[in-house]
């Protein structure tokens, strides 16, 4: 009972804060490069993604990339965003394939990052990442950092 009212009373502020949220979401196409380190090594890699506004603080990325050492991956964040520059986001990510591995699976992604517009039609966005990727049938961490340039409609 005591974890329903808890779950009530929050739902209720978020509820009441979200009409004095200027945060917004936008939609768009970019793509990002990144640097990363796991137990495998220091890595980079590379993402096409979308943003789809779908309220006016939250958006959904999907993002079809290449990461070394987790290999091809495909993602689809949700991402929450506290102002107009500042977002949290989370989602599933798919290991498609790993040359370096060999293993594929489902594992996960959340990150914070700041998004800055730089013109009436672009961002640049800084993000610190952490991935749950398969390697050898087990979930490891991926930390990175990444920039991203996005186009905005």
């Amino acid at each position: 009972m005591k974890s329903i009212l808890t779950l009530l009373f929050f739902s209720m502020m978020l509820m009441l804060n979200t009409d004095a949220v200027q945060a917004q979401a936008r939609s768009g196409l970019g793509i990002n490069a990144g640097l990363n380190t796991s137990e495998y090594g220091i890595g980079y890699g590379g993402m096409f993604f979308g943003e789809i506004k779908v309220a006016k603080a939250v958006s959904v990325v999907p993002a079809l990339g290449y990461v070394v050492p987790s290999g091809l991956n495909l993602s689809l964040n949700g991402r929450y965003f506290f102002d107009e520059s500042l977002y949290v986001n989370a989602g599933p990510l798919w290991n498609l394939v790993s040359l370096e591995h060999g293993d594929f699976g489902l594992g996960g992604s959340a990150g914070v990052g700041l998004s800055q517009k730089v013109s009436r039609i672009s961002v640049v966005d800084f993000n610190f990442q952490v991935d749950l990727a398969h390697f050898n049938n087990a979930l490891r961490p991926v930390v990175g950092v990444r920039i991203a340039f996005q186009g905005i409609f």
